[in-house]
């Protein structure tokens, strides 16, 4: 789930209705299939999408904890990432969260059982090996994040990974706020940009106990800029 968005950001938006996003993702999916446009940048080459796409996998892999059974993707989409890493651990269980319906049932079908909904309302007795957010937090409140961040936490076994993915706040998002460019809408609504200290801090807040293993930006291809998400990875002790 999640693309970046492609509007002016907002640092304090209030949440639209999970009704309206879960509409509006059901016309992006219409739109552009199960596709990476669909899911990262739309007004983007193929290439592009999928140089960005093969580094988050690069990024949750190098941080896949040995003998890993189990992985958590929240905000599945149609299985973006799960779909590379269940070819590269035949053994790992997957299970996704996801508001789209279609994308849902696409995630069921190829991958493993998918809870169809807000990750507010998902709820499991099963506890992972590694757990995915990738650009969903933009979603959410300060307080929903918070909250959300730290329940999501507690699903994790001892010695598990937490890989967070979300959109950065750089130089161009700062243009588009100065020129009040506002004629592509993202998905969602107003959404939220984050600075590495930002999510850093969040993160460390939510969940106190939990080692930062590393913060990474992901940028364009070749050359790296303007940097466009910023992933961190971290460890519940053991």
């Amino acid at each position: 789930m999640g693309p970046e968005p492609d509007n002016t950001p907002v640092n304090n938006p209030d949440t639209g209705s999970k009704a309206t996003l879960k509409s509006e993702w059901a016309d992006r999916q219409r739109t552009l299939g199960n596709t990476q446009r669909a899911v990262l940048f739309k007004n983007f080459p193929d290439s592009f999408n999928q140089s960005l796409h093969a580094a988050h996998v690069q990024f949750i892999q190098r941080h896949m904890p040995a003998a890993a059974a189990s992985l958590l993707d929240v905000g599945c989409g149609f299985g973006r990432t799960s779909l590379p890493l269940k070819a590269a651990y035949p053994a790992l269980s997957f299970t996704g969260v996801e508001l789209s319906e279609e994308f849902a049932r696409v995630y069921q079908e190829r991958i493993g059982p998918c809870f169809c909904g807000s990750v507010s309302d998902f709820t499991t007795d099963e506890r992972f090996d590694v757990i995915t957010i990738i650009t969903l937090l933009m979603y959410l409140s300060e307080d929903e994040r918070d909250r959300e961040v730290a329940r999501l936490g507690a699903m994790l076994k001892p010695g598990g990974r937490l890989i967070v993915i979300e959109p950065y706040f750089n130089f161009l998002t700062m243009m588009r706020r100065a020129l009040k460019l506002r004629k592509l809408a993202p998905t969602g609504g107003e959404v939220r940009y984050f600075s590495r200290d930002e999510l850093e801090h969040q993160l460390a807040a939510a969940l106190p106990t939990f080692k930062r293993l590393e913060t990474r930006l992901f940028g364009m291809p070749v050359t790296g800029l303007p940097r466009l998400h910023i992933g961190i990875a971290m460890a519940i002790p053991n």
